[in-house]
């Protein structure tokens, strides 16, 4: 209504005409096994997603409420599943996402730890679904084997080595058959394969079992590397970690490393130390695995001792050269 100063129409009244409409409704789901198509990708138990595996959604029993019948497979043209929670460290481009936009969707889990994914449907008037419990999926990825051990990096570039060493043996860096890194530990990824693993123990086989596995070696920054043993034996094994220096990988300067160490399926350790260039080694600490006549046995994690107040020691010197060498590089004590 709106007043004028004509003197035939004081008054003037438009009639305006709307509606309302209300929002679709996300609901996300893991995605359950198909009776119909038993060979159908599924996550259906939240207990056992790993990481280094896909996670499967189902995203199918979202409705537009204003559709009739809701279940119209046209009411939702629009998809889209993000991440918006996940560990410390976790690098989005290893996501591998297949489907993002489709209501069946997978992502790969680079990392263990906890995660929430969240769900967005759009409509065929544009509008988008709501910030609801309905749209999320909360879950902890937790490793199978007994003994999981993460490194990332927050640096964009660099390059920086995990190694896992059976210091009962020989507690040597880069020792060709006593320490597992990227020269001696090859296993997963398109261009890495089983066949140059070390072979701790002989009664099984490279990267099974008691014999330790790596996934991968990333060289271009933020990680994540993992190292599994699936079944360790008894003994005592250190953690180092290698600012490497060889090549042109990457630039110098500081880097903030973070170790994870999963023993049973549970964090038991979650530290970081910062290393400044090329060439240094930080040795993080022991995980004293001890077999105490049960079939999964148990771990202590025993810090490396240090001088300054932080976790674990830092020390120079470790070139790429001297990481070439059989024998492998002592760590100065």
């Amino acid at each position: 209504v709106i007043e004028s100063n004509d003197p035939d129409h004081s008054v003037i009244r438009i009639p305006v005409k709307a509606y309302s409409r209300n929002a679709p409704i996300a609901i996300a789901q893991l995605r359950q096994p198909d009776p119909s198509d038993p060979t159908a990708p599924h996550s259906g138990d939240p207990d056992e997603i790993e990481p280094l595996h896909r996670v499967y959604f189902d995203g199918r029993e979202s409705y537009d409420p204003a559709v009739n019948p809701p279940d119209d497979p046209h009411a939702l043209p629009y998809f889209n599943w993000e991440v918006i929670s996940a560990p410390a460290g976790v690098n989005p481009n290893d996501y591998d996402w297949s489907g993002k936009n489709t209501a069946l969707s997978s992502f790969w889990v680079p990392i263990a730890g906890a995660y929430i994914v969240k769900l967005t449907v759009r409509n065929d008037a544009g509008i988008e679904s709501g910030d609801t419990a309905s749209a999320k999926v909360e879950f902890i990825a937790k490793p199978s084997s007994l003994m999981h051990i993460q490194l990332v990096w927050d640096h964009s570039s660099n390059d920086q080595d995990l190694h896992l060493t059976m210091a009962t043996q020989s507690p040597n860096v880069c020792n060709s058959d006593w320490d597992c890194y990227f020269a001696t530990c090859r296993t997963g990824g398109s261009s890495w394969e089983y066949g140059d693993n070390l072979q701790w123990f002989s009664n099984a086989p490279s990267g099974e079992g008691p014999n330790p596995r790596l996934d991968k070696d990333d060289t271009q920054g933020l990680g994540p590397e993992n190292i599994n043993i699936d079944e360790p034996q008894a003994g005592t094994y250190r953690i180092y970690v290698h600012y490497w220096p060889g090549g042109t990988s990457g630039a110098d300067g500081p880097t903030v490393n973070t170790i994870r160490i999963y023993l049973n399926g549970v964090l038991r350790f979650d530290e970081r130390r910062t290393m400044t260039r090329r060439g240094q080694v930080w040795a993080v600490g022991d995980i004293i695995w001890i077999d105490n006549g049960t079939d999964t046995g148990t771990g202590q994690i025993s810090p490396y001792p240090s001088a300054d107040g932080l976790v674990g020691s830092v020390a120079d010197g470790l070139t790429s050269e001297l990481c070439g060498g059989s024998a492998g590089w002592p760590f100065p004590n």
